[in-house]
C-alpha cells in the first residue's frame, strides 16, 4: 500500500486531537485541486479531444520551459518514462548496467529489470540520504539518483539519470543526461496519474514519443490534422501504451499555474514543523527547505522510538508512511539485484518516518502532529 493511501483511509469514529475532538483523521497526503483544475478538465470533456491531443502538447511545452531541458515527453507515469529511458538506450547498446541507491522507490529497479538491466543498489550520504557520490561510470554503466523528499541531488554528469519523481519546480535542470518526474495523486503537481520524460537529447525524445504509443509513427490527433496522404500508418519502433490523456493534462497545466502558490504554502509547512518537532525527532536529510517539500521524514533515535511513535500518531488518526523500505528488503527484487553494502540505508529505514505533509494541512494540525509526537518519546 502506498503513501496516497495509507494517508486517506476513512475514519468513522472521532478521534482526539491536541485539545479538541477532530472529526476525521489528519491524511498523509492530498492533492490541492479547485475550480481551476475542475474548469480545465471541463474545456477538455467538451473539445471532443480527450487523448493525445492538444492539450497533451501544450503541457510537454509548458513543463520544458519550467524545467529548463529542451524535451519534453509526457507519459502514464514517471516509470513509464524510465522505462523509455532504459528501452532507449539498451537498444543503443550503451546500457548494460544501472546504479541506483538502496533507499528509493522501487519503480524504476523493477523496470531496469524487465528492460534486461543488471541493477547494481548502493548505499547512500548520511547527510542528505541520497546517492551523491560515484567513481566515474564504467563502460555500460549509468547512474539513477534519487531527489529523496523532493530535494535535488548533487551527483551530475553525462551518464546520469535523474528520478525526480518527487521534485518540481524551475530547478530541475542539472548536467545530465535526462530525469524523469512523476505526476501522481500525492506530488506536488498532480495530473492524478502521469509522467514526464525529460530530456536534450533530440533522438530520446523522438523515441520516446513514438515508443509511448506502441511505436506508431504519427499519433492520432497528427493523423487527423493531416491534409494529404495516404491512410496506412506505420510502426518504427517495438513501444508500448504509456501516453498522457488530454483529461490528465488539462489538470497539470491548471496546477503549473499554482506552482508557487503550492511550493510556498509546503514551505511553510515545513518551517512549522521545523519549529515544533521535539528534540528527538530529526528532519531527515537535514534540515528541508531546499527543493519541493515532497514529503516530511523524520529520524527518531532508535527503532523502539520509531515504533512508539508510529503507534501514537496512528491512535491520534494521523497518516503516516515510510519512503522507503530499502530495495534490498524487497521480496521480488532478492536474487534478481546485486547490491553492496548498505548500512545507513538500514539504519535510516529502521528509525524513520513520514509525516503529513499537503497544502490541506493547518499549522494546527502540524503542532498537533508534533506534540503527539512528543508525548510518544516521553520516557
Amino acid at each position: 500500500m502506498d503513501g496516497a493511501q495509507l494517508g486517506s483511509r476513512a475514519c468513522s469514529t472521532e478521534v482526539q486531537g491536541l485539545g479538541s475532538m477532530r472529526s476525521a483523521p489528519i491524511r498523509l497526503a492530498a492533492p490541492t485541486l479547485g475550480e481551476p483544475e475542475e474548469r480545465a478538465v471541463l474545456d477538455v470533456l467538451r473539445s471532443g479531444w480527450l487523448t493525445n491531443g492538444p492539450v497533451v502538447q501544450e503541457f510537454e511545452k509548458r513543463y520544458a520551459e519550467l524545467s529548463l531541458w529542451r524535451h519534453a515527453v509526457a507519459t502514464s507515469s514517471a516509470t513509464a518514462a524510465a522505462r523509455l529511458v532504459f528501452d532507449y538506450l539498451v537498444g543503443a547498446g550503451e546500457l548494460r548496467r544501472l546504479v541506483v541507491p538502496d533507499l528509493t522507490f522501487c519503480g524504476p529497479a523493477i523496470q531496469a529489470l524487465h528492460a534486461g538491466v543488471d541493477v547494481l543498489v548502493t548505499d547512500i550520504d548520511p547527510a542528505t540520504l541520497m546517492l551523491d557520490r560515484w567513481a566515474a561510470p564504467a563502460e555500460g554503466e549509468w547512474l539513477m539518483p534519487t531527489d529523496y523528499a523532493g530535494r535535488p541531488s548533487r551527483l551530475s554528469g553525462p551518464k546520469v539519470i535523474f528520478d525526480s519523481a518527487a521534485f518540481h519546480g524551475p530547478f530541475l535542470k542539472r548536467r545530465g543526461y535526462a530525469a524523469i518526474t512523476s505526476f501522481y495523486a500525492n506530488k506536488v503537481v498532480t495530473c492524478a496519474e502521469g509522467g514526464m520524460l525529460l530530456t536534450d537529447d533530440p533522438e530520446l525524445a523522438a523515441y520516446a514519443r513514438r515508443a509511448r504509443l506502441h511505436g506508431i509513427a504519427i499519433d492520432a490527433h497528427g493523423r487527423d490534422a493531416k491534409s494529404s496522404g495516404g491512410l496506412l500508418y506505420d510502426v518504427e519502433v517495438l513501444g508500448q501504451k504509456s501516453n498522457l490523456t488530454d483529461v490528465a493534462a488539462a489538470i497539470g497545466l491548471a496546477q503549473l499555474a499554482r506552482l508557487p502558490e503550492l511550493l510556498r504554502r509546503r514551505q511553510e509547512l515545513a518551517d512549522e514543523y521545523a519549529r515544533n518537532l521535539p528534540a528527538g525527532a530529526v528532519p531527515a536529510g537535514g534540515e528541508p527547505g531546499r527543493g519541493s517539500n515532497y514529503i516530511m521524514p523524520v529520524l527518531l533515535g532508535s527503532p523502539a522510538e520509531r515504533d512508539a511513535t508510529v503507534a501514537a500518531l496512528r491512535r491520534a488518526g494521523i497518516g503516516v508512511s515510510l519512503h522507503y523500505p530499502p530495495l534490498t528488503t524487497l521480496t521480488a527484487l532478492k536474487g534478481r539485484i546485486a547490491a553492496e553494502p548498505t548500512p545507513v540505508t538500514h539504519d535510516v529505514a529502521g528509525r524513520m518516518v513520514s509525516l503529513p505533509m499537503h497544502g490541506g494541512l493547518t499549522r494546527e494540525n502540524v503542532r498537533e502532529i508534533c506534540a503527539t509526537i512528543a508525548r510518544a518519546l516521553e520516557p
